[in-house]
């Protein structure tokens, strides 16, 4: 068989049509904002919306797949590529799988089989659709990369107030921020990347890129890709000048009397979209730029055919070696608290049941008490030198409110470089100083604690945050919803600084200082700062490592057993006490080898040879499916290599768990029906010091707890489950069941029978002032409760109805209580800054008695002497 001859082009004529280009473009546009529905970007996701656009894109690609330039671009794909196009969808998330999904949908509608019932013009515009959204997908962590920490465009404040001036405006620029003159004041517009639409430009480049690749001539490409960029960001600039306009008029003529803020118009997606519409019709108009079908057959396309797997391992290492985190060599385990620095948050009086009000809740105690039955834990109220450094792995350094001396701080980097682990702990709003006290050794480490408060977009006072599913850091592998207290961000100052918790949806308020705690007033107004903030980050030094955290709040004791904060605690303390090894240098050489490799090859592919469309098709398939392959990989060894671990057990833990109980806890953001929430009981069980966490399902409860506790059962539990609870309890478990007659569902029945206890939910008590514990009577106000029938009684109504009992099973124990109203928020209190009278004192007394009854097996002599404990402010 004889060679094929190397051609030349035997197309170069222009075959698309204004209306055609048109389409494209704003086909581009519609999945260029798509993301900005589908993603947490700046509001929650709106699939509907996400769906929509999605759709819109590639119904607009349509009269490209009827047009000339495709004919012949997609033929004699193999089958196989739908094989690694299906694969990168099932292991990629929802939803970053939209583009593979629609790329295995174009393979399919191309196959011969499928082309008989004329199906493969939309199978042309599905493939070029999924290539676009994976190009664009890819991009989206590169733009936080290089946005996170940089959020402000100040150089071109200046350029825009030169523009607004001319169009007839009153405006000055300084310090990154345009000043405009209005009828009702001075409205200051920061310029930041994000009111500039940066992300929908990103991808919008990234799109078109896309398509130019694939049909642009060869010779042209570079100049065509360097004019589209810079009529594109034109664009884009001159969107945002309309917007300030707009605003000026809006804002200030028709709403000049109202508090409404226009910050929103640069962070609602459907503005957003809307205000994007004129980019593609400007385009149309001055980007001439005739797209051309290529028609390329070279000697050396076997050569390069060749090259596909070789540029697929080197995209594989690449990124496998960005996201693979070195597990290191574990340590023992000896943290140093530094306290001689930090008035706030102590730890030097118990957090027990004598003492209650505002400073018993903003202190440290309870998770002291946690660590030092966990690790190795001593404090420092002298200064740090290296001595006391070099005999600890793990050294905390929390709020300080005073400075840090010259040689403290050269003693904390060279602990650091020599593998110590480094934990800081700042707040919002530079409050009592501490940012400025702790920066200087976080400058040290490339990052650094910023002036301002982080709030969500949506929510304002509740940040609900929740980890990624593609490539967590080791630290919040395990890390559950987890409720921000507000926190400042944290700016990275070096490459090197690794994000954990990177969140998007916030808006930033800067420092207040006619404040006496600097704590800001909460209004939108157009020169906050929005986007995505760091506010946990991480950073390997020498043979050490470092993290930083913006909201110590999160770890006082009215919240540091909440849904995520011990997950978060433990994860950090892991991951800083292990020592690095030569994984990370090692990754990172392989890495940039990798990527001047991977370079080399597509240099060669696209520069030197002009291959055919499907042979790109080929390309793209194969390289998703190596990053996705990589982002898998590097995933689960992650997960496997850095398990959670500490010196010793963890300390008996009470499980309140989730999955089959209705009630609420302050863990998901603020109450609002206290009569369903149960968070001051849920905190109290520090006071006795055991230790509550917040599980999502009955399986991570189980495994987790040295108690189960479920309050208002209400889903139905199988018989695989009522087994799993039984064997449980057997085993030495404990269960303690809190229900009331408010619960019209409950399923608590279908538990209990099990262990011969019931709740009699058809012979309601009404109100009462005296229930008497084991025959003495103590005032408490009991409502909804109902008999319970079996076991052996612990308390009674007046009437000698008992309220609770218990049995012992095998080596455990189960406890039934018909007091869920007495312990809701309403019963014990509203608030955990009470300063209690006798009657909320001995609702407190009982839920100690039962706490501590039933973890030392001792239930009934503690509840036959129930005392009220003496308060002590």
């Amino acid at each position: 068989m004889s060679k094929p001859q190397a051609s030349k082009n035997i197309s170069a004529t222009p075959v698309m049509r204004p209306y055609q280009a048109l389409m494209l473009y704003f086909s581009i546009l519609c999945f260029s904002v798509s993301w900005l529905f589908g993603l947490h970007v700046f509001v929650s996701p709106n699939y509907l919306f996400f769906s929509l656009l999605i759709t819109a894109g590639v119904s607009l690609l349509l009269p490209f797949a009827f047009s000339s330039l495709s004919t012949n671009c997609f033929e004699q794909l193999p089958p196989w590529l739908i094989a690694p196009a299906l694969l990168s969808a099932v292991m990629l998330p929802w939803p970053y799988r939209t583009g593979p999904l629609l790329l295995t949908a174009g393979l399919i509608l191309l196959l011969p089989a499928i082309r008989k019932l004329r199906l493969h013009y939309l199978g042309r515009a599905c493939l070029v659709s999924g290539m676009i959204l994976m190009a664009q997908a890819a991009f989206f962590r590169f733009h936080d990369f290089l946005f996170t920490g940089n959020h402000d465009a100040s150089w071109l404040a200046k350029p825009l107030a030169v523009i607004l001036n001319f169009l007839g405006t009153d405006v000055a620029a300084s310090n990154g921020i345009v000043f405009v003159k209005t009828i009702s004041g001075i409205e200051p517009f920061r310029i930041t990347w994000e009111a500039l639409a940066t992300l929908p430009f990103s991808f919008f480049i990234c799109g078109a890129t896309v398509f130019m690749i694939m049909f642009c001539e060869k010779k042209r490409l570079f100049r065509t890709l360097v004019k589209f960029f810079t009529l594109t960001a034109l664009c884009f600039i001159f969107r945002y000048i309309l917007i300030i306009l707009a605003y000026i008029y809006v804002f200030t003529f028709i709403l000049s009397e109202s508090n409404i803020s226009g910050i929103f118009i640069f962070w609602t997606p459907l503005f957003v979209a809307v205000s994007l519409i004129p980019v593609p019709l400007l385009l149309t108009v001055f980007f001439r730029q005739h797209w051309e079908q290529q028609h390329v057959v070279s000697s050396k396309y076997g050569f390069i055919r060749l090259l596909i797997p070789l540029l697929a391992v080197a995209v594989f290492t690449f990124v496998f070696c960005l996201g693979f985190n070195d597990p290191g060599y574990v340590k023992p385990g000896r943290i140093l608290f530094d306290s001689a620095h930090s008035k706030w948050e102590p730890f030097d009086r118990p957090y027990d049941t004598t003492w209650y009000g505002h400073d018993s809740g903003y202190n440290y105690s309870a998770i002291y008490s946690f660590l030092k039955k966990t690790y190795d834990v001593t404090d420092s109220k002298g200064e740090l030198t290296d001595d006391l450094l070099a005999q600890n792995d793990i050294l905390i350094l929390k709020i300080p409110t005073r400075s840090f001396s010259e040689s403290e701080q050269q003693a904390v980097l060279k602990f650091v470089n020599n593998g110590g682990g480094l934990f800081l702990l700042g707040e919002h709003t530079n409050v009592f100083g501490s940012s400025v006290y702790i920066n200087p050794i976080a400058k040290m480490f490339g990052m650094s604690f910023e002036y301002n408060c982080v709030f969500d977009i949506e929510t304002k006072f509740e940040q609900m945050y929740r980890r990624p599913l593609i490539i967590p850091h080791p630290v919040i592998a395990n890390l559950p919803d987890f409720l921000f207290e507000v926190s400042s961000s944290i700016k990275p100052e070096s490459i090197f600084v690794e994000p954990i918790i990177r969140a998007s949806g916030l808006k930033t308020i800067d420092i207040d200082y006619s404040s006496r705690n600097f704590y800001p007033q909460v209004n939108d107004n157009v020169d906050m700062r929005f986007g995505t903030f760091l506010q946990a980050a991480a950073r390997r030094y020498g043979k050490g490592r470092v993290v930083a955290f913006a909201d110590s709040t999160c770890y006082s004791n009215f919240s540091a057993f909440q849904q995520g904060k011990p997950e978060f605690l433990l994860g950090t303390l892991s991951w800083l006490n292990r020592k690095n090894s030569f994984v990370t240098p090692l990754g990172r050489t392989f890495a940039i080898l990798a990527c001047v490799a991977g370079l080399f090859l597509i240099f060669t592919v696209l520069v030197f040879n002009k291959p055919k469309t499907n042979f790109l098709v080929s390309i793209t398939v194969w390289i998703g499916f190596a990053v996705v392959l990589a982002l898998f990989t590097a995933n689960r060894l992650n997960f496997l290599l850095n398990p959670v671990t500490t010196p010793r057990e963890l300390p008996p833990m009470l499980a309140f768990e989730r999955e089959h109980c209705d009630y609420d806890l302050p863990d998901e953001g603020f109450i609002k029906k206290y009569y369903r929430s149960f968070g001051i009981f849920h905190q109290w069980v520090l006071r006795v010091d055991y230790f509550p966490r917040t599980f999502a399902t009955l399986d991570e409860s189980i495994a987790k707890s040295k108690c189960l506790v479920l309050i208002r059962p209400f889903k139905k539990f199988s018989a695989s489950e009522i087994k799993q609870i039984d064997d449980y309890v057997k085993n030495g478990g404990k269960l303690l069941v809190i229900d009331d007659s408010v619960n019209k569902k409950s399923s608590s029945n279908q538990l209990l029978g099990n262990f011969g206890i019931s709740f009699d939910f058809k012979a309601p008590i009404a109100k009462g002032k005296i229930m008497t514990v084991m025959g003495r009577q103590i005032l408490c106000d009991i409502t909804n409760t109902m008999p319970v029938t079996g076991g052996t009684p612990l308390l009674y109504s007046v009437k000698g109805a008992p309220l609770a009992t218990f049995n012992k099973h095998g080596k455990g124990m189960v406890v039934a209580v018909s007091l869920a109203s007495l312990f809701s928020d309403t019963g014990m209190g509203f608030t955990q800054s009470n300063i209690p009278k006798d009657d909320l004192v001995m609702v407190y007394a009982l839920e100690f008695a039962l706490i501590k009854g039933l973890m030392a097996n001792d239930i009934e002599t503690r509840m036959k002497k129930i005392t009220l404990p003496q308060i002590n402010p």
